[in-house]
């Protein structure tokens, strides 16, 4: 994964512009080496990152006045046969388009192709995301309310959506970077554990995950995920992923816990995406009493707890990129380019 370099910045997604050319600039400017397609939820409801992936899930209904959709999965039946059709002939390289992110879900990811495509030259790693199988699989519920996840055919169905949904933008992305940088979006995560998640085991997770996150890295794609709560982190270090990105702000110490599997983990190659800029947790103006000064000191503070717990500091140091702690999407524009001009900072003086 030499694409991925020391201390290199890049950031979450969300974002709260209305205007895309100003969301973009932000972007490029920021993070040079690692740039991300903006989500921007704040233009449309299917925008939201719960909704984003619905298009061709079968059953699906909107409720517009709710800004909410649910899936019918009595007249969705009908629509089985085609969605495992499809999702078949995609698995074996053709068709992948019905799988899009249409503009409509999606507006970012195209305007990003624009601007790459503009730029005349291949970068050498940019950045995807998509919302997880958990989140995912929770938010969205069938006709009585009760989360998709659990139904014995949507489940399933669910899962190979996001991951050809993903492998979609892999591919629509390769065309302008050498190499893509994908994260899974997996807040409810930091449920796992708790009564939400209570009937969840340890191989329902590393399945659910993998599902998506292998055929990610069969294409070609560097795959981490982002959980902005405290989880189970050895749980989520035994999964395929190459990239785990959490919320050090608030959790840093939490990883540490872990060490023997961040040993573990590093030992495979393994690199930690640092949320050390925060956002939204814990208030959202948390923001505002930080900044570049106590951010590195308290990312240096972090290196050192992993070091007295056993961790080899330098080689910890060598496996770590820096993020905000989660998406900006409920920031005010200022807030957010203070968040981006920090983690650009960090980034730029990183040693």
């Amino acid at each position: 994964m030499t694409a991925l370099k020391p201390g290199m910045a890049t950031a979450i997604g969300s974002l709260p512009h209305k205007d895309m050319e100003a969301a973009l600039e932000l972007v490029l400017k920021s993070l040079p080496h690692c740039p991300h397609w903006p989500q921007l939820q704040s233009l449309r409801y299917t925008e939201g990152m719960e909704i984003q992936p619905v298009e061709k899930l079968p059953g699906i209904r909107h409720v517009p006045e709710k800004k909410s959709v649910y899936v019918d999965t009595e007249a969705g039946q009908d629509e089985l046969a085609e969605f495992y059709e499809k999702a078949m002939a995609a698995q074996n390289g053709e068709g992948l388009d019905y799988f899009a992110i249409g503009p409509d879900y999606g507006q970012g990811i195209y305007a990003f192709a624009d601007k790459l495509a503009s730029a005349g030259a291949r970068f050498p790693l940019v950045k995807a995301q998509l919302i997880a199988p958990f989140s995912f699989g929770y938010s969205i519920k069938d006709q009585d309310g009760r989360p998709i996840i659990f139904h014995p055919t949507w489940g399933d169905v669910c899962m190979k959506l996001l991951a050809l949904k993903s492998i979609w933008q892999v591919k629509k992305l390769k065309s302008f970077a050498e190499k893509i940088l994908y994260f899974l979006d997996e807040p409810m995560l930091s449920a796992y554990g708790g009564t939400a998640m209570l009937t969840v085991s340890r191989d329902d997770v590393l399945d659910k995950l993998n599902q998506v996150i292998d055929p990610l890295r069969e294409a070609g794609a560097i795959v981490g995920m982002h959980c902005c709560g405290n989880t189970d982190w050895g749980l989520v270090m035994e999964s395929s992923l190459d990239v785990i990105n959490f919320d050090c702000y608030n959790y840093g110490k939490t990883v540490a816990l872990y060490a023997d599997q961040v040993k573990s983990f590093l030992g495979r190659g393994g690199w930690f995406a640092v949320g050390i800029v925060p956002t939204i947790f814990p208030d959202l103006e948390t923001i505002d009493r930080e900044d570049e000064k106590s951010l590195g000191k308290l990312f240096h503070q972090w290196l050192d707890e992993m070091a007295q717990a056993g961790v080899d500091k330098d080689l910890l140091k060598s496996r770590v990129i820096l993020t905000p702690a989660c998406g900006c999407g409920t920031l005010t524009i200022e807030q957010t380019e203070k968040v981006y001009r920090v983690v650009s900072y960090l980034s730029e003086r990183y040693k």
